[in-house]
């Protein structure tokens, strides 16, 4: 018998709003954040909040919300891991709806994403729990086979309800095994479209035969009535067309992104497999491309890239594709009438950089007709922001795409922004805190315009509050507009923050975009005598 998570309904817990104080250190900032922030956090010991992040408009008011993975413990038992609503609004409150509780060893709420699998209107949420033990047939279960839960705010209800329950075996060509982690990582896109969300889920652990942690990737296809067991497929390195050579390690399926790179109106699919060997260069990584179709993903002009393939040459523990992010990060989406190609960020967050270890950089691949390529890439590091490059930042260890210096005009004359995770960064002489990087897209691509970049970190007068070792701040991280205003706003995880002397509670820092971060824009004094973005 498959588990449903247990709910938590209606437990309401309060947001932290502060004075924001955020430094984009040696350049005028780029973006503007309101004097108003939120942090947010349940409160529980080892919870791991905001390890996963996920915005869609669940309740249709026309303002986005959250969905926030918890992979920690929970009450229920160790690593049980959980997942929160959080429903945005006007006044800027966000908060908690409702959380959903795994049970122990779940690992529930490592990855969310949202899709309209059903076309219905309403977004669902689709989470990973890469830990949750599948039962087949007589027990035993198999031990952290993984599974993942899809849920929808059905009828105006004030809490979401369950959808359903996928593990491998409902794929057609699948089975749970021990530890394949299926449900590591997943993607949402419309491969075929038709109009239906589309769903990809990551198995990094999978095997193959004898040949450990080579990796799947499933496609499963959305209807009328949701998430389609038929039609489902399995997608492997060196089958079924795929380019590239399994080997072991590979964990192919790791990190995965949907966007439309040729700009056919079929979106496709890039899944990293970060652990691949290169050559003689162990665990260098490379990108899979599968392109979409009428048929959904087809393996027809797939790509194989890595770090060869943008200027600079494949290197040992590099890691590259540990994260992925798309967009359209060198157009705007009135230049999508006529060509509407998204981009592709990689991150590489083990990078070698000026002769430091693990440092970490992140490459835009930009689409084209015929897909991506290496031609015009963009590589960012510490260094594009004016910032030395130190060992073990693991700078792009995660990836975030949206609109975050938009206007109340509208997205359609904005360039896709990007944020990039400096996990391991150390801030103000307080090791491993953890950073985020913005880059601003611009018809020369990212990080091309006059103000092309801001730093942020935890920091007093952040609900989030001065920076604490092994925060890992910018671990997960999502851009959407959760006020409503028109402005774009960022939310960053930090799942190992203390948050009010409790470990590891964590947390997810939001920051509201603003035209002024004085209360002007909306028509209140409030904050006139406040710091917004200091240069």
């Amino acid at each position: 018998m498959k588990r449903h998570p247990k709910r938590s309904p209606g437990r309401r817990l309060p947001s932290t709003t502060l004075v924001l104080f955020v430094a984009a250190a040696a350049v005028a900032p780029a973006q503007v954040w309101e004097v108003d922030d939120r942090f947010l956090s349940v409160g529980l010991p080892d919870f791991q909040h905001g390890a996963a992040i996920a915005v869609a408009d669940h309740d249709g008011d026309g303002i986005d919300d959250l969905v926030v993975g918890a992979p920690g413990s929970n009450g229920s038992g160790a690593q049980a891991g959980a997942f929160a609503f959080y429903l945005g609004g006007e006044a800027r409150t966000m908060d908690i709806q409702a959380w959903f509780l795994g049970e122990p060893g779940d690992r529930l709420g490592t990855a969310v994403v949202a899709g309209d699998f059903d076309a219905d209107g309403t977004p669902d949420i689709a989470v990973g729990a890469p830990g949750y033990d599948v039962e087949i047939g007589a027990p035993p279960a198999v031990a952290d086979a993984g599974g993942v839960w899809v849920y929808e705010w059905i009828d105006g209800s004030p809490t979401p309800g369950f959808r359903r329950f996928i593990a491998q075996n409902d794929s057609g060509d699948g089975v749970p095994e021990v530890q394949d982690l299926f449900g590591h990582a997943l993607a949402v896109g419309d491969f075929d479209h038709d109009g239906f969300a589309d769903l990809a889920i990551g198995v990094p652990f999978e095997d193959a035969g004898a040949t450990a942690d080579v990796g799947v990737v499933h496609v499963f296809y959305g209807s009328a009535t949701g998430l389609l067991n038929e039609g489902s497929q399995t997608w492997r390195a060196g089958a079924g067309g795929v380019l590239g050579t399994p080997a072991a390690g590979d964990r192919f399926g790791w990190s995965l992104a949907a966007g439309d790179f040729d700009g056919d109106d079929f979106d496709d699919l890039a899944i990293g497999a970060p652990q691949r060997d290169v050559g003689a260069e162990n665990n260098a990584g490379q990108v899979h491309v599968l392109y979409g179709s009428a048929a959904g993903i087809t393996a027809t002009g797939n790509q194989l890239l890595d770090d060869d393939d943008f200027g600079s040459t494949a290197g040992a523990g590099e890691r590259f594709a540990t994260a992925l992010a798309a967009g359209q990060f060198d157009q705007t989406r009135i230049a999508c009438i006529v060509a509407c190609e998204d981009d592709l960020a990689i991150g590489v967050p083990f990078e070698v950089v000026l002769g430091v270890p693990a440092a970490g950089k992140a490459v835009v691949a930009y689409g084209s007709p015929t897909g991506l390529g290496g031609t015009g890439a963009t590589t960012l590091t510490r260094l594009s922001a004016q910032q030395l490059p130190a060992n073990g930042d693991a700078f792009g260890f995660s990836l975030a795409a949206g609109h975050l210096d938009r206007s109340p005009a509208g997205v359609l004359f904005n360039f896709a922004d990007l944020a990039v995770g400096s996990l391991n960064e150390d801030v103000e002489g307080v090791s491993e805190a953890g950073a985020t990087y913005l880059f601003f897209g611009s018809s020369a691509g990212v990080g091309g315009g006059a103000l092309s970049w801001q730093r942020v970190v935890a920091r007093n007068g952040l609900g989030i509050g001065p920076p604490e070792t092994f925060d890992q701040f910018g671990k997960a991280l999502a851009i959407g507009d959760f006020d409503g205003d028109g402005w774009g706003d960022l939310a960053a995880g930090a799942p190992f923050d203390d948050h009010e002397t409790i470990d590891d509670a964590g947390g997810v820092q939001l920051l509201y975009g603003a035209l002024f971060a004085d209360g002007f824009e909306g028509g209140t004094t409030g904050g006139w005598e406040s710091s917004g973005a200091a240069p």
